[in-house]
């Protein structure tokens, strides 16, 4: 990340940041279609052939609608950055907010993920009468 020494107006900021948007969205995007498809594939291998993991117009649209939101909270970034103008792109501010959505991307997804498998195994559980690993070891 190049930074000049000399002070740039609030449209230069703007202009850098949004020079850095491309990458942004490559780096989310990336990971988000690595999470999608771990999703996919683990969550299939989880449950029962003909049951859904996750529903199919999520699996969909989610990560359009995820991607939207990531780049009105990457517009955020800007106006946080010449609300509090200091001459200067905070490069900080946007490494921190690129590490915070790789991180929540990946998290999210994966989350979700695990809290569907462990919802679809407790429904499981209560519908067959079988009690749970934890309960079996006393």
């Amino acid at each position: 990340m190049e930074q000049s020494q000399e002070w740039l107006s609030e449209r230069e900021i703007i202009r850098w940041w949004e020079a850095r948007r491309f990458r942004f969205n490559l780096y989310v995007g990336i990971i988000g279609v690595a999470t999608w498809f771990l999703v996919l594939i683990a969550g299939s291998a989880a449950v029962k052939p003909g049951v859904d993991f996750e529903e199919p117009i999520v699996m969909l649209i989610g990560p359009f609608i995820y991607g939207i939101l990531a780049n009105i909270c990457y517009t955020f970034g800007e106006v946080v950055d010449t609300v509090f103008y200091c001459g200067m792109p905070r490069t900080r501010l946007y490494k921190a907010g690129m590490i915070f959505s790789v991180v929540l991307t990946a998290r999210c997804l994966g989350c979700r993920g695990v809290a569907n498998h462990c919802d679809y195994r407790t429904q499981t559980r209560l519908m067959t009468g079988e009690k749970s690993p934890l309960h079996s070891q006393k």
